[in-house]
């Protein structure tokens, strides 16, 4: 009985290491998170630039 959850739990982890293209290698979620927030961040400038010259010269930061 012991032999049977062993081997359905090495199962499970094959399985989820074959449907998982990385393995356990979490580094490319990382990478995709640190890119999302680069393009939030430049995002964030791109929209405080587009506001300061829409704004004019005399609202402009020195």
């Amino acid at each position: 009985m012991l032999y049977l959850v062993i081997a359905a739990i090495i199962g499970e982890i094959l399985y989820l290491l074959m449907r998982n293209p990385n393995g356990l290698d979490f580094r490319g979620r990382e990478f995709s998170d640190a890119l999302h927030d680069r393009e939030l961040k430049l995002e964030r400038r791109r929209k405080e630039a587009r506001q300061a010259v829409e704004a004019g010269p005399r609202h402009r930061a020195a």
